[in-house]
C-alpha cells in the first residue's frame, strides 16, 4: 500500500513538471513568433513567400516562412490571446501539434477546414478553435467574457488574415453543446439567404451571457472563437464578433451592455 502511494505521488509530481515545462516551452515558442510578426523579412524569405502566394501581406512573411499553413493572426486585448492561426484540410491536425509541427498538448489555434480564406473572398462566418488550457494559454482567457464587466474592458479584437487587416466588434458570448441533448450547431460558414444569417445571429444573441448594443446586419461578416468549457459534457464556450464596417469607428460604446445570464 505504501509503495503504491509513493508511486502515485511521484507520478503526480512528474506529470506536474511535464505540464509546467511544456507550458514554458510553448509560451517561449509563441513569444518568438510574436516577435517575428510584422518584422521585415530577408530578400530570400520574401522571394520564397511571394513565389507561393504573392498576395500575402508583408507583415506575415517572417511567420509564414516558418509554416505555410498560416492563415492569420489573432489578438484579443486584455488577454493572453496573441497567436498565429493556421488551417489544414483536417481539423484534428493541430489539436496536439504546435505551430512548428511538434507534438504539443497546447496545440495551435486553427480555422475550421470548411472556412474559405482567400485574397478575393472569405466565408461570411469564420470559426477558430483553440484549447482551454489551465495554464492560461491558448483560448483559456475566453472564459473571462462570461462577465459583462470584462467585456466592457475589451469589446474589440484584431484578426488579420494573411491577406487583409481586420478589426472586429464583440457582440456575444455563449455556451453551446458539441454533443447529445445540448448540441447546438454554430459551425455555419455561409448562408443561402440573408434571413438565415439574421436568424443565426438572433439565436446567438439569445444564448449570450450579455447584450452589447452592437448591431449585426445581413451584409456583415462574423468571427466565432470556440473553446472547451466545463459547464456540461461536450460544452463549448464561443465568443462572437462582427467585422468593423468601412464607414464606422472601431471604438465601442459599452455603456448599455448588460449581463443576461449568470457566470458559470
Amino acid at each position: 500500500m505504501l509503495i503504491s502511494v509513493i508511486v502515485l505521488i511521484y507520478s503526480g509530481r512528474y506529470l506536474f513538471i511535464e505540464i509546467w515545462v511544456n507550458s514554458i516551452e510553448n509560451k517561449m515558442n509563441y513569444d518568438n513568433l510574436s516577435d517575428m510578426y510584422g518584422k521585415e523579412a530577408s530578400e530570400e524569405m520574401i522571394s520564397v513567400v511571394r513565389s507561393e502566394d504573392d498576395a500575402i501581406l508583408p507583415s506575415f512573411y517572417m511567420v509564414y516562412g516558418q509554416n505555410n499553413d498560416l492563415r492569420g493572426w489573432l489578438t484579443v486585448p486584455e488577454t493572453n490571446i496573441d497567436y498565429p492561426v493556421v488551417q489544414t484540410t483536417n481539423n484534428k491536425v493541430y489539436l496536439n501539434t504546435d505551430f512548428f509541427g511538434n507534438e504539443n498538448k497546447n496545440g495551435c489555434l486553427f480555422f475550421d477546414k470548411s472556412n474559405l480564406i482567400s485574397k478575393f473572398n472569405s466565408s461570411q462566418c469564420l470559426v477558430i478553435y483553440g484549447h482551454n488550457m489551465k495554464t492560461g494559454q491558448m483560448f483559456h482567457d475566453l472564459i473571462k467574457y462570461q462577465d459583462v464587466e470584462f467585456y466592457k474592458k475589451s469589446p474589440t479584437l484584431t484578426m488579420n488574415t494573411v491577406y487583409e487587416e481586420r478589426e472586429y466588434k464583440i457582440f456575444a458570448c455563449f455556451s453551446a453543446g458539441a454533443e447529445d441533448e445540448n448540441f447546438y450547431n454554430y459551425r455555419k460558414f455561409n448562408f443561402d439567404n440573408p434571413d438565415k444569417f439574421l436568424n443565426f445571429i438572433e439565436e446567438i444573441e439569445e444564448k449570450s451571457y450579455f447584450t452589447t448594443g452592437v448591431d449585426v446586419i445581413q451584409s456583415d461578416s462574423i468571427l466565432l472563437l470556440s473553446t472547451c468549457s466545463n459547464e456540461f459534457k461536450g460544452a463549448r464556450l464561443v465568443l462572437a464578433a462582427r467585422l468593423v464596417r468601412s464607414n464606422e469607428e472601431k471604438k465601442v460604446d459599452t455603456s448599455s451592455a448588460l449581463q443576461n445570464k449568470p457566470i458559470n
